[in-house]
């Protein structure tokens, strides 16, 4: 949730909006007063990216678009792909949504693990939370590389 990314975060204010939102919709509020705390928590984003923004600016590395689909130049160490694997296989079994940034943190080895296919798929299950899905995918990749 909103709520939830934001407190790992430290962002305090969106955490508190988020949270604020997340109980009028669970109360069935009124729509009025959910479009006003859909704003507040708009404007609390804005205003984190705005903070934001001038060390994403000064990093480069951190706004360059993901480079395209291609095999890593040599294969990762097979006891951290080991271990990789064995943390992506828990937080898709936990239904953890942190298993996207496991994914866009070591996608090189994901991609040396799955086929072009597989990989673009599996990153496409991570992505929008079907993580039974994902990790149908990892497991035949697993085994098929003997991890």
């Amino acid at each position: 949730t909103v709520k939830g990314v934001a407190g790992n975060l430290g962002a305090g204010p969106v955490q508190a909006a988020a949270a604020a939102l997340e109980q009028a919709i669970a109360g069935r509020g009124d729509a009025g007063r959910m479009e006003a705390l859909r704003r507040r928590l708009d404007d609390e984003l804005n205003a984190l990216v705005g903070r934001l923004r001038p060390a994403l600016d000064e990093n480069p590395a951190l706004t360059r678009p993901p480079s395209p689909a291609h095999s890593p130049a040599s294969p990762p160490d097979p006891q951290a792909l080991k271990a990789l694997v064995a943390r992506m296989r828990q937080q898709l079994g936990e239904l953890d949504p942190a298993a996207a940034d496991v994914l866009d943190g070591h996608r090189e080895a994901f991609r040396f693990l799955l086929r072009d296919d597989d990989f673009a798929e599996f990153e496409q299950h991570v992505h929008a939370y079907a993580f039974a899905e994902a990790q149908a995918l990892l497991e035949r990749a697993a085994t098929d590389h003997g991890v």
